[in-house]
């Protein structure tokens, strides 16, 4: 297989990226010795450091410099315009829900608890979620649960636990369904500012009846698209749910936005930009490939 084509013409490969820069709202960018320099603020530098060297291109950060990216041009792959419109002026936001958009500590993550010391008589740390989850292919909290089971010694039927599980996210006639308990983490004036600037979708592990409770806890209008498990053959880390949204979108230029490595994984299969939400996941999100890792979903408005 023939690599990316190579543009030889460095001076209008270097302008047209300088053009895509200050058409963002960076206007420190000038061009020197087969080399790009752009000047913003350190959060977006890093992230634009990350998102090209992802596909390939020749770039750092100056150390001695805060929010100062350095592009090398000689050599530089005919892509880079592309590269760069996708990282600046995304087309679709392709948004994870739990853990990003909502705080499920006290309704996923307490069910997971909850059914691990019922079936094993031992209650899991949450590190020991997370870490589990970092090995990738637990995007399913219902899987998760299972596999902190399996891994005490305890044998439980997955269709036993499942049942479990989602009469203590539901509730019942007896108690209230922990659902209730969840938060939401993106406020909505940046909601209402994100929806205005470009579309939106959802790409999630819930089923379709746990999306329902989502969009009521965001206050999300019953027109915005998502991806559910019921909706796709397989999911994250399989790249489906992302491929589906952004081929309703007709999007050319996604981000997929997660706390979870499964998360990154299917953004990045489905050649979307992938980014991280979560301080408390961080080496694993930029190990997995994200291209910046937010402590905050809220503060995704400073990349765009």
């Amino acid at each position: 297989m023939s690599g990316p084509a190579i543009r030889t013409t460095e001076p209008a490969l270097g302008e047209s990226a300088a053009a895509l820069l200050r058409g963002s709202g960076i206007g420190d960018v000038e061009i020197a010795a087969s080399a790009l320099r752009a000047h913003t603020t350190p959060h977006r530098a890093e992230f634009l450091n990350r998102a090209l060297r992802a596909k390939g291109f020749d770039a750092e950060l100056d150390p001695t410099s805060p929010g100062l990216l350095r592009l090398r041009l000689a050599g530089a792959p005919d892509s880079l315009a592309g590269v760069l419109a996708q990282a600046l002026e995304p087309d679709l936001l392709c948004l994870d829900v739990d853990g990003t958009l909502i705080d499920t500590t006290p309704s996923f993550d307490a069910v997971v608890k909850r059914l691990t010391s019922a079936y094993t008589g031992e209650t899991p740390a949450s590190r020991e979620l997370w870490a589990v989850r970092n090995e990738g292919g637990f995007n399913d909290d219902i899987e998760l649960a299972c596999e902190l089971i399996r891994r005490r010694g305890v044998a439980a039927p997955s269709a036993e636990i499942s049942a479990a599980f989602q009469r203590l996210y539901f509730g019942d006639q007896e108690q209230a369904g922990l659902w209730r308990e969840e938060r939401p983490i993106l406020r909505p004036e940046v909601l209402a500012r994100l929806r205005a600037r470009l579309p939106l979708a959802l790409v999630t592990g819930r089923n379709r009846e746990e999306c329902a409770l989502a969009y009521r806890t965001l206050g999300l209008p019953s027109d915005l698209p998502s991806a559910t498990i019921d909706d796709v053959v397989r999911g994250k880390p399989d790249p489906e749910g992302v491929l589906r949204m952004a081929a309703r979108a007709k999007a050319r230029r996604p981000w997929m936005v997660g706390d979870n490595v499964d998360d990154i994984a299917a953004g990045l299969r489905a050649g979307a930009i992938a980014l991280g939400v979560g301080s408390k996941n961080r080496e694993a999100l930029v190990k997995a490939g994200a291209a910046v890792v937010l402590d905050d979903i809220n503060r995704i408005e400073e990349l765009l």
